[in-house]
């Protein structure tokens, strides 16, 4: 009888793999995303998708031109990824609740690291040449252990959420909390609307590297002036 229960939490999945499609890359390298920055955090496309459902009934997702299937893919579980379909975000395999996206890919030292709301931005902050991480959502609380350890390795920690009320409102609890650790935080200049509010949005639109320097020269001096 212990069996069944086993599986449940395990979620067993099957991921049928595909090279990235013309259409697909396109898709990333509108935010600025390189084939060698997928290969470096592990993310792959899809052709098909099978797991079962929380009901305990066998699906299969199949990717099509319309709607491509991709998978971040960590040690014990993999996040599905579909960002043209209604059920964007699947999760298959043992999901750790305290996953950091992109931690084993930081540099020993740096500069400064960004805590950002996604995937997707993390993979467009290091497409730009930036350290970045995010964990399961904007609303998950930071764990202090991980900021002191970010502390000890990069000069500034800032956390770059999304542009709406829910990553404005996130964005200032987290760095109340954190405020020991003088967390920074930037709040972009975007609308907040559904195109037009997070840091890959921002590269979408046309921005760079330069762009967000000029941002963080701004909140810099703002912060020490």
């Amino acid at each position: 009888a212990d069996q069944p229960k086993l599986m449940e939490e395990k979620k067993c999945f099957k991921l049928i793999e595909q090279s990235f499609g013309i259409e697909e890359m396109k898709y990333w390298q509108q935010y600025g995303i390189d084939s060698n920055t997928l290969q470096r955090f592990h993310v792959k496309s899809l052709a098909r998708y099978e797991s079962v459902s929380n009901q305990g009934k066998p699906f299969t997702l199949v990717s099509t031109h319309g709607e491509p299937i991709f998978a971040y893919c960590m040690e014990k579980f993999v996040k599905v990824y579909r960002p043209k379909s209604k059920l964007r975000f699947l999760y298959g395999g043992e999901k750790v609740d305290d996953y950091v996206f992109g931690f084993e890919q930081l540099p020993s030292k740096g500069d400064m690291v960004f805590i950002t709301g996604g995937e997707k931005d993390v993979l467009s902050l290091s497409a730009h040449g930036f350290n970045a991480i995010c964990f399961n959502s904007e609303t998950a609380q930071i764990p202090e252990n991980i900021i002191e350890g970010l502390q000890l390795r990069f000069r500034h920690i800032i956390i770059l959420y999304d542009s709406d009320e829910t990553g404005i409102r996130e964005a200032k609890r987290q760095t109340d909390e954190l405020a020991q650790y003088k967390v920074l935080s930037l709040t972009l200049p975007l609308q907040g609307i559904k195109q037009e509010k997070d840091i890959s949005d921002f590269f979408a639109l046309g921005n760079g590297a330069k762009e967000l320097k000029e941002l963080l020269a701004k909140m810099f001096s703002d912060l020490y002036s």
